[in-house]
């Protein structure tokens, strides 16, 4: 059998084999990483570091899984107060989910995030 004859796979280069494996190899990573981040989507937070950073205005909002923060705009702070959902603002971001936080009162919050491995230190807007 001479190499013209040869069909398939074995008529191709290794380099062209080499680049069709990484491909696939490449794929099936970005698969496994998408299918990782719709089952826990926290997760992305580990790779992109915090989410919030001072000066941020955020609502703290109740979940199955803990409570979580969302953006929240500045400006709506002046009604929130007496509406029972207090916007906070993020006065220090801390390294480490059990980091602590200055100052206390019913105006200060401490807010723990572990995905992110930030402690998020809040005051009352």
């Amino acid at each position: 059998m001479t190499d013209g004859s040869r069909s398939g796979w074995q008529g191709r280069s290794p380099v062209f084999r080499v680049v069709v494996a990484v491909a696939v190899a490449v794929l099936v990573g970005f698969v496994g990483f998408v299918s990782l981040l719709i089952r826990n989507p926290d997760m992305l937070h580990r790779v992109t570091g915090a989410g919030h950073a001072v000066g941020d205005c955020v609502r703290v909002e109740p979940g199955l899984n803990g409570s979580t923060m969302k953006d929240a705009d500045c400006s709506s702070a002046e009604n929130s107060m007496f509406s029972g959902d207090p916007v906070y603002q993020v006065s220090s971001v801390e390294d480490g989910k059990d980091a602590s936080c200055p100052g206390g009162g019913f105006d200060h919050v401490t807010f723990s995030n572990e995905p992110e491995n930030m402690t998020y230190c809040l005051v009352m807007k």
